[in-house]
């Protein structure tokens, strides 16, 4: 079997996406790996502009990576990134590229991706868990060294609001009476007391 032969039989079972792209970004191959990374037959890739997968968003560091992998032959760089997927859904893929255009094989950026969406969303858990933590016990501090409860709960509040990425915030104060509002952030906060 010749090394060319194995070669392509490797790049067709590998469960990373194998590419190709020009130095215009133009797609001159991909691997069977489109089929079950993005739902995409590998037949839709070719000739067409690598940057029509890439999240607008993340359009500008894709090209930055592009540039520096086109500053010299053998150069490389990685870069996490949003690509599109066939159902128009989004997964972030980790991309190492290396400049192989001076080979007469292969004659393009070399890419090799791999989907690290779930690696990712585990990493922003850990992150926003570290992150409650931390005000927690910013908040614990605070409370230790403050006796006015009321600029305690806005900043409270406040934080708790901006870890969340939320408009409103709620502190609710329950007894035999019922629930009524205790305290709130946002825009057209009501007053304390409402039920």
């Amino acid at each position: 079997m010749s090394g060319e032969a194995l070669a392509h039989i490797i790049s067709q079972h590998l469960r990373e996406i194998v590419s190709v792209v020009d130095a215009d970004e133009r797609i001159l191959y991909v691997n069977q790996a489109t089929e079950s990374a993005l739902g995409s037959s590998p037949d839709d890739f070719p000739g067409r502009d690598a940057a029509a997968w890439v999240h607008p968003d993340d359009l500008a560091g894709v090209r930055e990576h592009q540039r520096r992998l086109l500053s010299e032959p053998g150069s490389t760089s990685t870069i996490i990134n949003r690509v599109k997927c066939a159902d128009g859904s989004w997964t972030r893929m980790s991309t190492h590229g290396i400049n192989l255009l001076h080979d007469p094989v292969v004659r393009g950026v070399l890419q090799v991706s791999l989907d690290v969406e779930q690696q990712c969303r585990d990493q922003d858990a850990f992150e926003q868990s570290m992150a409650a933590q931390r005000l927690v016990a910013d908040l614990g501090l605070q409370a230790l060294v403050s006796s006015d409860l009321e600029g305690l709960l806005t900043t409270a509040l406040t934080e708790v609001g901006a870890l969340l990425e939320v408009t409103w915030v709620l502190l609710h104060e329950v007894d035999d009476a019922g629930m009524r509002m205790r305290h709130m952030i946002g825009p057209d906060s009501l007053e304390p007391g409402q039920p």
